[in-house]
């Protein structure tokens, strides 16, 4: 609904605009009536003109991360010889041929914003033109080329000025805008306007040199500029592409952060790709695809995709991680299938671009990238991609495996529980957050009763068996954020971050209870089944900074809690530190 409300509002902005437009546009052709054709020849030419804006706007050009249809190079001429009316009304039916031609998305909103963006931009170009003395040259071409120098050049200012200012302005109302344009983006919109200057003169020179006749070979003057400009702008994008590949490996090699990692990644995708929406999969420990990053150029894509899940081998998505092969769709009604309703309206794209994240054999995630135009992506947007998402998967291999080493570091291998290394390095850590938040930490000291007399009666594998048993309830019974750790022998040390005395003494005798009232299964003795062992603990409890200074302090009082208040007073029990056993 939400986004239901958002496009209402924009197509209502641009209802308003190209209404305004068509107002000045009829305003305009009353002032100064369109230099409508009275002959053949006229007809042959504007026909002309309509193929020229026709290829122009099939096929623009890419530079950095704009894009330039050059059209207005072909808008210059036709508004020389037929004026300006007649130049918007065969651009913008030109334009509708071309996504028409080219299978874009056509809607109401892109239908009415072009319409008012190109018609206010021309009518502001024909206004500076006029203003710098120009005149029109319908069929006459014997003006000295140095009086048409200046007012065409203002046509052409204009023009490029205001569509940049309503196509930014555009931008920012959809909320696609990335913070401000960067100088390497105005440097890619002064070449572009720049070579499209460039191909407006061709038309200009050879049309005044030679006259209308010669409109043959302005038009393939046109063409051959075209290919060269769009053969430019292919190496600059490729170089670009190379370059943004080369920064990410760098920065992907040097972070060992899963997290960093996948945010680098996602940073890099737009520098690669012209994508309306980029999320990165990431499989879980069941093996089910989860969003882990979302970039999008809409409002609200982000929140609406972050509890989307998709199993291993269901729909496209699924497929494609299932067996590893990348994917470039485009031009086709083929949707990604078992997108939920909160993200359909987004992902709905003709154009699609699924690269596998894989190392070796290790399928460890999946890009999915959208676009709305048919053409959105190429064959090199696929080969660059999956470069990136090679030299991801190293990373994140490399970052899963320091993680396993991490873990296994700060784990005791008999019990799974934390060792006695994370155990030190936690509680000085939560102690100085205790300082700084002024919540208080509470320490469990849990030793098992008797426990010499299990490992003599039935030895060490039963004894190591109770252990882990008594691990596993321990861990069951504290809150997620409570840390279990073994601090050697039968002894257990428990962290309750943001935990009073009071909660500490409550979770303390839970645990008490649960260790007494469990049975534990061990394996047999030789040839006969051993009966389930019984234990019990005492337990220890003290609270920092009620009851210690120091990380230190805490330990040696929670301990004497527990030897004095639980072990001395008859075992099975928790002893609090306080009076009766400082």
């Amino acid at each position: 609904m939400a986004a239901q409300r958002i496009h209402a509002s924009f197509l209502t902005i641009a209802a308003v605009l190209s209404s305004l437009a068509a107002v000045l546009l009829v305003w305009c052709a009353v002032r100064r009536p369109p230099l409508w054709p009275t002959t053949g020849e006229h007809w042959l030419l504007l026909a002309a003109y309509f193929l020229l804006l026709l290829i122009a706007w099939a096929f623009p050009v890419r530079l950095g991360e704009q894009w330039s249809s050059v059209v207005l190079s072909v808008v210059i001429p036709l508004f020389l010889q037929f004026g300006v009316v007649l130049a918007v009304l065969l651009a913008f039916v030109s334009w509708m041929a071309s996504q028409v031609v080219m299978g874009r998305h056509l809607g109401w909103f892109r239908v009415l914003m072009n319409f008012a963006v190109y018609t206010l931009m021309a009518l502001g170009a024909a206004l500076a033109f006029h203003l710098a003395g120009g005149t029109l040259m319908p069929d006459d071409w014997s003006t000295p080329l140095g009086r048409v120098v200046w007012p065409v050049t203002a046509f052409f200012v204009t023009g490029t000025a205001v569509n940049f200012l309503m196509t930014r302005g555009l931008v920012h109302l959809l909320g696609r805008a990335r913070g401000s344009l960067s100088p390497l983006g105005v440097l890619w919109e002064l070449i572009a306007a720049v070579n499209e200057l460039l191909l407006a003169w061709v038309f200009v020179i050879v049309l005044h040199a030679y006259g209308p006749d010669w409109f043959p070979a302005a038009f393939g003057a046109f063409v051959i500029g075209l290919i060269g400009f769009r053969i430019y702008s292919d190496l600059l994008i490729a170089n670009q592409q190379l370059s943004a590949i080369s920064d990410a490996s760098i920065k992907l090699n040097r972070d060992l952060s899963a997290d960093l990692l996948v945010t680098g990644l996602m940073d890099t995708v737009p520098n690669l790709v012209q994508a309306t929406v980029a999320v990165l999969f990431l499989p879980d420990e069941l093996g089910v695809l989860r969003v882990s990053v979302v970039r999008a150029h809409a409002p609200g894509m982000e929140e609406a995709a972050s509890n989307w899940s998709v199993q291993d081998g269901e729909g496209l998505i699924g497929r494609k991680f299932s067996d590893r092969r990348p994917l470039l769709q485009r031009r086709t009604a083929r949707s990604l299938t078992g997108i939920p309703e909160t993200v359909d309206e987004w992902m709905r794209s003709p154009s699609i671009l699924i690269v596998p994240i894989v190392y070796q054999e290790h399928r460890l995630g999946i890009l999915v990238m959208t676009n709305r135009e048919s053409n959105g992506f190429c064959k090199r947007d696929l080969k660059m991609t999956q470069i990136l998402a090679g030299q991801a998967a190293v990373g994140l291999w490399n970052a899963r495996k320091l993680q396993q080493s991490r873990v296994q570091s700060y784990t005791d291998q008999l019990t799974g529980v934390y060792n006695y290394r994370y155990f030190v390095e936690t509680l000085e850590e939560m102690c100085a957050e205790s300082n700084e938040t002024g919540a208080p930490v509470s320490l469990l000291v849990v030793d098992l009763d008797f426990f010499k007399s299990v490992n003599d009666a039935f030895g060490h594998d039963v004894g190591n068996a109770v252990l882990q048993r008594v691990a596993q309830i321990l861990k069951h019974q504290v809150r997620d954020r409570d840390v279990v750790c073994r601090y050697g022998g039968e002894e257990f040390m428990i962290i309750l971050p943001r935990a009073s005395i009071d909660t500490g003494v409550q979770i303390a005798e839970r645990l008490r209870r649960a260790v007494e009232a469990t049975p534990i299964s061990v394996p047999p003795v030789g040839n006969t089944a051993a009966l389930p062992v019984r234990v019990t603990a005492s337990i220890g409890v003290a609270t920092y900074p009620e009851m210690a200074d120091s990380p230190q302090s805490l330990l040696r009082n929670a301990d004497r809690a527990m030897y004095v208040g639980s072990k001395q007073a008859g075992r099975n029990r928790v002893g609090i530190y306080g009076e009766a056993v400082q």
